[in-house]
């Protein structure tokens, strides 16, 4: 399976789970998108976190944090 394959695939499962739930804050497309974008980022191109961080404006920590839950999501969710 081709990484953008599995990506939407993790997308598309994530946004069925969602839909179960209300979501004040940032709007969910916009967090699947930068979940998205950053294992984009650190699987297919190889970047580091602290290069990743500095392209989305975020700090190092956050994005391991978000590679972190997105990974989790999806270990949790193809058992």
């Amino acid at each position: 399976m081709k990484n953008d394959d599995f990506i939407n695939q993790y997308i598309a499962l994530v946004k069925s789970i969602a839909g179960k739930y209300g979501s004040p804050g940032i709007p969910f497309d916009d967090i699947v998108q930068i979940e998205k974008d950053i294992l984009k980022h650190f699987f297919e191109e190889k970047m580091p976190l602290a290069e990743i961080a500095k392209l989305l404006g975020l700090r190092r920590e956050s994005v391991r944090q978000i590679k972190q839950k997105a990974l989790r999501k999806i270990k949790i969710n193809t058992k």
